[in-house]
């Protein structure tokens, strides 16, 4: 998870461009370790529970508004996002290794592949 967190807090594109960094001295200091593999890395984000990250998230953009840290812009709305990567969804095909999701709709749930 801290090798994520560097993903995102360096804006880096992909766990690929991640895994690019991987001979720098900063791995071992910061991990104790080797960087994982982009596979690896992969597989550890898909497990994380992110009803706690929601909330997390939550929390961080709610203290940063009250402090008047994210001026508000000229139309008066503000916005905050976390970027996530989803290659595709679907209704109709999936496979057995497919994840879903349940979508909630007016006309009922559908489960989204």
């Amino acid at each position: 998870m801290r090798a994520l967190a560097v993903l995102f807090l360096a804006r880096l594109g992909s766990l690929n461009a991640l895994v690019q960094t991987r001979p720098r001295r900063f791995w071992s200091r910061w991990l104790g370790a080797d960087l994982p593999s982009a596979d690896t890395l992969g597989r550890v984000a898909t497990q994380v529970e992110v009803t706690g990250l929601r909330e997390v998230h939550r929390q961080v953009y709610a203290r940063l508004k009250r402090g008047k840290a994210l001026p508000p812009p000229g139309h008066g709305l503000s916005a905050a996002i976390l970027d996530g990567h989803e290659s595709h969804a679907t209704f109709r095909r999936h496979c057995a290794g497919c994840l879903t999701r349940t979508i909630h709709t007016a006309g009922g749930n559908r489960s989204q592949y």
